[in-house]
């Protein structure tokens, strides 16, 4: 059981490896997005900058050490377009011989009980529980069929919205806009990815420190 435990959440691993790297491709604030309440109308600003840049979802691809079976990773995440954090994330999972599966990494402090609730466009929404929780994210993961990734192809939003410790929903919108592009096309070149790891890590650390010299500023400013 232990083992089935850790070949599941291998890939949840990958994902939030995976992640960190598509701001950096997609340009910081073009991908920035911030989560917004359930009753209002869900808004893509991942895809703020999809005209411009054409991209908003990234493929993925690696071989699994044991098994030699190729798994691929659709994603899309969600910063802040201020400081680089990841708020969320939305990835579908092919590999070959499994069910598909899409995943979604939001901010831990979510309650688990009530799963998150998924939806396209107008469509039906669908209810996932939680799988996991990481330092750093809490997953969801539900298997998902062609009909579902149909759906999504022909989408143009599609939204996550989880329960808070206050009890108010909360929403994740993301852009199907470009997905089918991704889906169907090659997976992302290894080397472009790691640059784009290196890339992401130096300008969240630029903003880090350009904020505490803000705020240092701001407080040398105060009156005495």
């Amino acid at each position: 059981m232990l083992r089935n435990r850790e070949q599941d959440d291998r890939p949840l691993r990958l994902i939030l490896r995976a992640i960190a790297a598509s701001a950096a491709l997609l340009g910081l604030t073009a991908g920035a997005a911030v989560a917004q309440p359930a009753d209002q109308p869900p808004q893509a600003s991942a895809g703020a900058g999809e005209g411009e840049k054409g991209v908003a979802w990234i493929k993925l691809c690696t071989t699994d050490e044991k098994t030699k079976k190729e798994q691929c990773l659709v994603t899309q995440e969600l910063r802040d377009g201020n400081t680089g954090q990841l708020l969320a994330s939305g990835s579908v999972r092919i590999a070959e011989g499994e069910k598909i599966l899409l995943i979604f990494a939001v901010p831990i402090g979510v309650l688990l009980p009530p799963g998150a609730r998924i939806q396209i466009d107008a469509d039906k929404p669908t209810v996932a529980p939680y799988t996991i929780c990481f330092p750093q994210a809490c997953v969801v993961r539900t298997e998902i069929d062609d009909t579902f990734i149909a759906n999504m192809k022909r989408g143009k939003d599609m939204t996550v919205s989880v329960m808070n410790a206050e009890r108010k929903a909360v929403s994740f919108p993301l852009t199907l806009v470009g997905f089918t592009k991704a889906y169907d096309g090659p997976p992302l070149d290894p080397e472009l990815y790691k640059q784009a790891q290196q890339k992401l890590t130096e300008e969240i650390k630029r903003r880090a420190e350009e904020e505490r010299k803000k705020q240092e500023q701001e407080q040398g400013q105060q009156p005495q």
